[in-house]
Parts: C-alpha cells; structure tokens; sequence
C-alpha cells in the first residue's frame, strides 16, 4: 500500500510540474492546466496526509515527525492565505509547490522505512 501512495503522489506531482512548464509558453490556456492539476495535487496529498495521520501508530518517527511539521505548513499556509499579503505567483504557485514536494519527501521516507524492514526481515 506504501508503494501505490508513493506512486499516486510521484505522479501527481510529475503532472503538476509539466502543468507549470507549460505556463512557460506564455499562453493563459496553459496556466490554467497547472493551477488546475495544483488544486488537485493538493486534494490527493491532503488526503493522503489526513491517512497517514489516521494510522499514526504505523509509521515510522521520522514520517511522523514529517507529519506534523507538514500540518503546521498547512494550516500556516491556510492562514496566510486568508490574509492575502504575499504576491499572487509565490501564494499560488512557489508556496503550494513547496509543500508539494516536502509531502513527496514524506512519502518517500514512508516508503524507504517499508524497504528497511523488508530487508531486515530478510536478513
């Protein structure tokens, strides 16, 4: 299950990143396709989050700890939005990409912990 989680995210991710590259083109169509694939990123990755943090006891301290500084860059994150002082390309695009990519890190260590247990077990 650790592997699908990873690669749904992996993927995710990869299709919002393309989705922003293509914004390099300049047209509003394109733009368009990586706020869009952005809103959805941020749907499967919060609830992914909200799943790891169901099955807390299962995971590892460092994915824990993850969680929990991933949580607080949220609700951080909701806040400030609220407040709306920071440019529109760093609220919209550099923010919510960042915490993309520290969520992508947890899921990576998620599944790294799955591959040592696996090896050890096998030791």
């Amino acid at each position: 299950m650790k592997k699908v989680v990873f690669i749904i995210n992996i993927l995710a991710f990869a299709i919002t990143l393309i989705g922003h590259m293509l914004s390099g083109f300049g047209t509003m169509k394109y733009e368009l396709y990586g706020l869009i694939s952005q809103f959805g990123l941020g749907l499967i990755q919060v609830v992914m989050g909200l799943g790891f943090f169901i099955r807390w006891e299962k995971h590892s301290l460092r994915v824990r700890r993850g969680l929990l500084i991933y949580w607080g860059i949220v609700v951080a994150y909701f806040f400030i939005g609220i407040q709306g002082s920071i440019d529109d390309v760093i609220l919209f695009g550099v923010m919510p990409m960042s915490i993309a990519a520290y969520f992508t890190a947890i899921t990576f260590f998620n599944i790294k912990n799955k591959i040592a247990d696996i090896l050890s077990i096998n030791s």
